[in-house]
């Protein structure tokens, strides 16, 4: 081999070792930069009404090297919602994601209407290694109407029904101004419930705790028989009122990887001008591209001192 091929060669097995030094540093920062300083829940926006049987899950997430893999969730103002073992939800290289499924439990008989909504913000995690702690999640509101004991600890679900019904309660069939028609929700972020007029009434309003914080990302439409009316509008007996509900989220908005599950309340005011509130759910699961991952992960990076 003469000394200009060697040199040559020399001059390739440099740039090839530079290549792949870059290509190593390269995806080192990118593996840093796609985790999380700490594991967290994530940011969730729930709304609940606390009735038996209604439910919502509970996202947690960490890095994949991360020693403390969490088994359970769990708070102590809220003894009547049951919490299913955490699970992995899903594998996302650098990032996993885990899930668990709450639900309420029936209250007491003895069981009073709550008179003001109660905001949870925390809730303890138990790991596999036998560590716990404490960690916000958020906002879960449940709504006033919820069960409390005696003693004020809360006790979430529904007091007896009623004919006419604060925010989270429920009325029987025979009492309330509407009753469940159908309803349904689509993966692209669009769904709808809709609802049998009983009475005529005044349908006033269509309202969330969220929708104001949401803006543009949430919209909704209501129709009655099929046409659709601005609100207030006047219902009669027989009439089915339909709620349709879509999210427009990106991939890359911090709303792509928050947790979002609106009770939205319609109001209803019947003749003698009573109140009641019929429920359509609308959810939106986290969406855990790479690009809302990266983000998700960025934004934790830089709230963190």
């Amino acid at each position: 081999m003469t000394k200009q091929r060697r040199i040559a060669t020399l001059v390739i097995l440099v740039l090839a070792a530079l290549l792949i030094g870059i290509s190593w540093f390269e995806n080192l920062r990118e593996y840093k930069a796609a985790g999380l300083p700490a594991s967290r829940f994530l940011d969730h926006r729930i709304e609940a009404g606390g009735e038996p049987g209604e439910s919502f899950f509970l996202y947690y997430a960490a890095n994949n090297d991360d020693k403390r893999v969490p088994i359970a969730f769990e708070n102590d103002a809220l003894p009547n919602l049951h919490l299913d073992p955490v699970y992995l939800y899903g594998d996302y290289g650098r990032l996993r994601l885990y899930r668990a499924l709450a639900s309420f439990r029936p209250v007491d008989e003895d069981a009073k209407p709550r008179e003001e909504p109660l905001v949870v913000t925390a809730m303890k995690v138990y790991y596999a290694n036998g560590d716990s702690a404490e960690m916000p999640i958020g906002e879960l509101i449940v709504n006033a109407g919820a069960a409390v004991r005696s003693d004020d600890t809360a006790v979430l679900g529904t007091s007896k029904p009623a004919a006419s019904t604060e925010p989270g309660g429920s009325a029987s069939a025979a009492s309330s101004l509407a009753e469940f028609a159908s309803g349904g929700a689509s993966s692209n972020g669009s769904g709808y419930g809709s609802f049998t007029m009983n009475e005529s009434a005044t349908l006033r309003s269509v309202t969330s705790a969220y929708t104001a914080v949401l803006g543009d990302a949430f919209r909704m439409e209501i129709s009655v028989n099929g046409k659709v009316s601005p609100l207030p509008v006047a219902v009669k007996k027989g009439d089915q009122v339909k709620i349709a509900y879509a999210f427009f989220v990106t991939e890359s908005s911090k709303l792509a990887m928050m947790p979002l599950s609106l009770r939205l309340a319609a109001e209803l005011v019947d003749d003698q001008g009573k109140t009641q509130l019929r429920p359509v759910w609308a959810e939106h699961a986290p969406y855990p591209t790479k690009t809302a991952l990266r983000q998700f992960a960025k934004a934790q990076r830089s709230d963190t001192p």
